[in-house]
């Protein structure tokens, strides 16, 4: 993965992106109160250095503890 090899442009791109997918997810589980959020495809591959930054994101903007259930 570029971003982990130091690629700046990698680096935002994926800060971007966790964020927009992060605050996406906290707004469903606060809507639609979901007992589990399943993460599949391109960003499930991508790994945990990915996951944990949308789940970080999540956390952050989520308002009720339902964050917890983002996997």
């Amino acid at each position: 993965m570029l971003a982990a090899e130091g690629d700046n442009d990698a680096k935002e791109i994926i800060t971007y992106t966790t964020d927009v997918l992060g605050r996406t997810l906290a707004n469903i589980a606060t809507i639609v109160n979901p007992e589990k959020i399943l993460i599949g495809g391109g960003v499930s591959n991508a790994g945990d250095q990915m996951l944990n930054k949308i789940k970080r994101h999540s956390r952050s903007t989520h308002y009720v503890e339902l964050v917890k259930s983002v996997n």
